[in-house]
């Protein structure tokens, strides 16, 4: 989970920052509500969405002075047939 929701998250960001840079862009990750959850019933991808969270408030503390902004949405569930 953390390969999936963190490592790649962080790569793609490094590899994007000169561009963004230039541009003013943003980073937009999409985390989870479920990371937010005391008790998940999914404790290993909401630790990763935590993560991914803790990431994200770090790379918008740092990639200001850069002029690039980083947020994080957190959608909660939505019914489907799958859920």
């Amino acid at each position: 989970m953390l390969d999936i929701n963190v490592k790649h998250v962080l790569r793609i960001s490094q590899l994007a920052v000169p561009h963004l840079e230039k541009t003013k862009g943003a980073i937009v990750n999409v985390s989870s509500i479920g990371s937010a959850l005391k008790l998940s019933p999914m404790p290993y991808a909401s630790s990763s969405k935590a993560a991914l969270d803790q990431i994200t408030v770090q790379m918008a503390g740092s990639l200001i002075k850069k002029g690039i902004r980083a947020n994080s949405v957190n959608p909660g569930s939505v019914r489907t047939n799958f859920l």
